[in-house]
């Protein structure tokens, strides 16, 4: 897109926007606009001529975009998953990626990683590829009808009480005591925890804020309210400042997602705990508590920030203790008849 201008200086110039958004100033060293007006359309046909953009290009664009509209994690899995495909196809124009190639792209995927894992890519790639049909750099998408791989229902992976009070022995490290803990009453998320400040915890109304910041986006951008559990109340009271990160590294800055990730795995190492549990173990553990507590489902959705309800629902085919309760209070005859 051009557009011929005058500047103070009397000299006609030309702006142009290029396919990434960015403006550019030409001059047509001219006083006389007829004159610039040729110019200025032998310089637009020069830079405005349609631009090859092949799958490196386009994965810098779409990196750009995710990083503006979405959370650091977001935008590492496009990243991610453009060098996934690159990988398969190699890096080819855009425009000659067909849904065949995407087929291959799936089957390369599973030579190396499991089927969820090959789907967050496709899903991510699909999702891309609609940016770059509404950008008007192709005119389909050629992930569309690629379908999904089929992931057998796997239950979320949760720690037991006994399990938990064996971790919690095992933290020597008291700030990260009080991490695991947190995520166990709240269900936050690691991101939500590290970028969790002490203006967005309201101890007068026992609330905890999840929201997004200019260096942090809540996942799916949905901010949400979670009341605090009584003990967080207490463990958290006397702690309580007026500004900055609730924790905090040696240095004073905020602590990073990696550093939750290793002490984790650290303290269950040590602990003798399965290697199966995560950090984000804490989030189901949470998750599975509050249904057993017999928690509507609704609750617990807004409670997790889940976008749909499809979500959580798998938590309600977990083992439920309160249901178990009930059949074991049920008051059977000593005696059946026809079981003598």
């Amino acid at each position: 897109m051009a557009c011929l201008f005058k500047r103070s200086n009397g000299i006609y110039y030309v702006a142009l926007v290029n396919i990434n958004g960015k403006r550019s100033w030409h001059s047509t060293h001219c006083l006389d606009r007829s004159e610039a007006e040729m110019i200025a359309k032998e310089i637009s046909g020069q830079l405005e001529k349609p631009r090859v953009i092949t799958l490196k290009v386009f994965q810098r664009m779409i990196k750009e975009y995710a990083e503006t509209n979405f959370s650091k994690g977001t935008a590492s899995i496009y990243n991610r998953s453009f060098q996934r495909l690159i990988q398969s196809v190699g890096d080819i124009i855009l425009k000659c990626i067909t849904p065949l190639l995407m087929e291959k792209f799936k089957q390369d995927c599973l030579k190396e990683v499991k089927p969820v894992t090959a789907n967050m890519y496709l899903r991510t790639i699909r999702a891309a590829f609609n940016v770059a049909k509404e950008w008007r750099l192709i005119d389909a998408n050629p992930a569309k009808s690629c379908k999904l791989l089929r992931v057998g229902d796997e239950e979320p992976v949760y720690l037991k009480k006994e399990d938990i009070n064996t971790l919690v022995k095992h933290i020597k490290d008291i700030q990260f005591k009080r991490i695991v803990l947190l995520a166990i009453f709240t269900g936050m998320r690691r991101g939500e925890i590290v970028n969790l400040k002490w203006e967005d915890m309201d101890f007068s109304n026992r609330f905890i804020r999840v929201r997004n910041r200019d260096t942090f986006k809540v996942k799916g951008g949905h901010p949400r309210t979670i009341p605090m559990h009584p003990y967080i109340h207490g463990l958290f009271l006397t702690l309580h400042q007026s500004d900055g990160y609730v924790f905090i590294d040696s240095s004073g800055k905020a602590i990073t997602p990696y550093y939750i990730t290793r002490t984790f795995k650290r303290c269950i190492r040590k602990s003798g705990l399965p290697e199966k549990y995560h950090f984000h173990s804490l989030r189901h553990t949470c998750a599975t508590w509050l249904v057993n507590a017999n928690t509507p489902l609704y609750d617990v959705q807004k409670i997790l920030g889940h976008q749909s309800i499809t979500t959580t629902q798998i938590y309600a085919h977990l083992p439920n203790e309160h249901l178990r309760r009930s059949i074991e209070n049920i008051d059977f005859p000593t005696q059946l008849v026809g079981m003598n």
